[in-house]
């Protein structure tokens, strides 16, 4: 009768210890959920700060070119040809294209990081699912124990 109550009090015990780590790993997924959201906004941040500052220096480079095209018109009397507003106008057409392809560029790392925000989110999904499932898992072993051995436990009670 003895060992009976040692295998059920050990049972009951792995089955407490079971649902405990299972409740440390979810709490440890979520952590870990939120500090890859942390990781990734950071990274964000960074791209950003990089494409305004790769923005920025397109502009002084902008302005320095236009300002070399008038000041050499100014200086070979050609200021107002069509080839001193051409090489201006040339200059602005560049300098939009180089913004809408760094637009594009900061777009496509957005829609980057957001997809792999969103596998992270699954995966700690999957995560915390799976130690749900240990718990249960743990619950229903006791369940079952407790319920083969139910003639052990009626034999307890009479005495």
């Amino acid at each position: 009768m003895s060992a009976f109550v040692a295998a059920a009090v050990v049972t009951v015990v792995s089955a407490i210890g079971q649902y405990q780590s299972g409740k440390r790993q979810e709490e440890a997924l979520q952590q870990q959920g939120a500090a890859q959201e942390r990781q990734f906004a950071a990274q964000q941040k960074a791209a950003d700060i990089s494409n305004i500052r790769a923005t920025r220096q397109s502009i002084r480079e902008a302005r320095a070119k236009r300002a070399f095209i008038l000041n050499t018109a100014a200086i070979s009397g050609t200021s107002g040809s069509s080839g001193a507003i051409g090489g201006e106008s040339s200059v602005g057409s560049q300098l939009g294209a180089g913004y809408a392809y760094s637009t594009a560029v900061g777009e496509a790392q957005t829609a980057e990081r957001n997809a792999a925000i969103d596998v992270g989110r699954a995966s700690t999904e999957a995560g915390v699912a799976a130690a749900t499932g240990a718990q249960w898992g743990a619950l229903g072993s006791l369940g079952g124990t407790i319920f083969a051995n139910r003639e052990g436990l009626a034999k307890l009670g009479t005495k």
